[in-house]
């Protein structure tokens, strides 16, 4: 089911919003995004977030009226390099 009204798609600019979305932490603790899977990954890759870095899965990591942000590093298995958002 595509999640249209969850505020973490409000603003998507994309051309599909049921893709799955990410947001996450900037170091101010401000929440960025949504922003795609392929592109989250691809910033990590290029070393843009720390396994600490903050995450949110938009649409299913909701618990209510605020979004739950976890670590990269509780998120996804290890070797992060090669499961870090891969949906």
């Amino acid at each position: 089911m595509c999640p249209m009204t969850h505020p973490c798609l409000r603003d998507y600019p994309g051309p599909d919003v049921c893709q799955p979305t990410w947001r996450y932490k900037d170091e101010q603790g401000r929440p960025q995004g949504p922003y795609s899977g392929p592109q989250m990954r691809q910033w990590y890759l290029d070393g843009y977030f720390e396994a600490s870095t903050l995450t949110h899965r938009c649409g299913v990591d909701s618990g209510g009226a605020t979004p739950s942000f976890q670590k990269l590093s509780s998120r996804f298995s290890k070797p992060l390099a090669t499961t870090a958002f891969c949906d």
